[in-house]
């Protein structure tokens, strides 16, 4: 599934949407409006080689996600800005963060 590229097709998320949709991503929270979950990884190398390839995706995806690298994780922050909230674009594109990892 693919994010949505028509701004006027975006809409921000009412509280019950982002509770149904937080089901299908699991490990994710809500966190002042942002989508957010943290990846452990073994080393920076791996951290920053992961983010990366997450990166690449976001471009062919249009997102813009928040990236924090630490020696041991990369943390992902999601929102979409057009609309200074949550939209199911952000949860399609967490799934995809997640189909990557599982595939490392």
């Amino acid at each position: 599934m693919r994010c949505e590229q028509e701004e006027a097709r975006l809409y921000l998320l009412e509280e019950e949407e982002v509770r149904e949709l937080l089901r299908e991503v699991f490990g994710w929270s809500v966190v002042d409006d942002f989508l957010i979950k943290s990846f452990p990884f073994d080393s920076l190398n791996k951290a920053l080689a992961f983010s990366n390839r997450i990166a690449l995706i976001a471009q062919q995806e249009n997102q813009f996600p928040k990236i924090v690298l630490t020696s041991s994780k990369a943390e992902f922050h999601l929102q979409t800005k057009l609309v200074e909230g949550l939209t199911k674009n952000d949860f399609i594109f967490a799934a995809k963060i997640d189909a990557q990892f599982k595939n490392i």
